[in-house]
């Protein structure tokens, strides 16, 4: 996976990324892997975006709402959000946006 957000996550907070399937293969949705060591970044989503935590633990910070998920859990992001991402250890997890061409 390569490194992502470089300048965006707390310190010593290493965040990785992977994109496995975007509009160049003529899909409308996107997908990938992220995977977060103990730390949190922000970000804001111009896209829907749903997360299906494979390891570990994904704490997403929306306001004042929090939702944490373990194994197998599912969150789902809409669009608009400003978020944070964040694990108190670690996290790997898959992520489906909408559309795939939000940038």
């Amino acid at each position: 996976m390569d490194t992502f957000g470089e300048g965006l996550a707390t310190p010593n907070t290493n965040v990785r990324l992977k994109d496995v399937i975007t509009s160049a293969e003529g899909s409308p949705l996107a997908a990938g892997y992220m995977a977060l060591d103990k730390g949190e970044f922000p970000w804001a989503l111009n896209y829907d975006e749903i997360d299906i935590v494979l390891q570990g633990e994904l704490v997403i910070t929306r306001g004042n709402e929090v939702a944490r998920g373990g194994p197998g859990d599912l969150i789902y992001i809409p669009k608009g959000s400003s978020i944070t991402f964040g694990t108190p250890s670690h996290v790997w997890f898959v992520y489906v946006t909408f559309p795939a061409d939000w940038q």
